[in-house]
């Protein structure tokens, strides 16, 4: 944090009033392989997309620029995850990431922001103490989510947060992480190939939204969340 806040200057404007605007957040779970052309006819009508983790290779790949990449990782192959970074869009990125990470992004658009991950972070208060920090449940995706509605959003579109596995994959295409076994959880009427992790993320997003009150919230594709939130189960 102390090194990525010396060198880059710039920071995200938070805190922002409520907008009518509505935010498309792309993250990297299986069911974005089918969800994708929404996002390309949203692009084309001038929305706003948003990726995390590998939806930003993803989405460069099928010709579709988002406005801004996200993230909070501090782990280093986060920096190899995107892919290759594009002029044209705009890096927010958490003061905690690898400094690898901005290595890649020398003369890009990269504004920092604080996230809270316990007390470790509070050094960004000896740092910059006029700054807010940002909280939000354990994935990049759900951080994202208050990310985008501490700047005013309150309409959300939301593509590849699955919670789970589909035909094996838990990714939308090559993830450079750690590898994930499947277990299986029933949900409602239906089995889902999970992780525990995910299992965690999915009950961390129904807090979220208690965080977020009066935000409208989309969730697209089929997976495990999908089907948490339909079925309130």
């Amino acid at each position: 944090v102390i090194v990525n806040c010396a060198r880059v200057k710039e920071r995200l404007e938070i805190d922002l009033p409520a907008h009518d605007r509505t935010a498309h957040l792309v993250c990297f779970g299986p069911s974005l392989e089918k969800t994708w052309p929404i996002l390309a006819m949203a692009k084309a009508q001038g929305e706003d997309l948003f990726t995390v983790s590998g939806a930003h290779k993803f989405m460069l790949d099928h010709g579709i620029l988002p406005k801004a990449h996200i993230d909070c990782d501090p782990r280093p192959h986060k920096a190899h995850q995107i892919g290759y970074p594009h002029r044209d869009i705009q890096y927010w990125l958490a003061s905690c990431v690898s400094p690898e990470y901005l290595d890649k992004l020398e003369g890009h658009d990269v504004k920092l922001w604080h996230s809270y991950n316990g007390t470790a972070s509070r050094i960004a208060f000896k740092i910059e103490p006029g700054q807010r920090m940002v909280v939000g449940g354990g994935s990049v995706g759900l951080r994202a989510m208050s990310i985008l509605y501490a700047m005013g959003y309150r309409k959300f579109e939301i593509h590849g947060m699955d919670c789970s596995f589909a035909n094996g994959e838990v990714h939308a295409g090559e993830h450079l992480g750690k590898p994930i076994s499947p277990i299986p959880v029933k949900c409602g009427d239906r089995w889902f190939d999970t992780a525990a992790v995910f299992v965690l993320y999915a009950r961390f997003f129904h807090k979220q939204l208690s965080m977020m009150p009066d935000a409208i919230i989309n969730l697209h594709g089929d997976g495990l969340l999908q089907h948490m939130n339909r079925s309130d189960a």
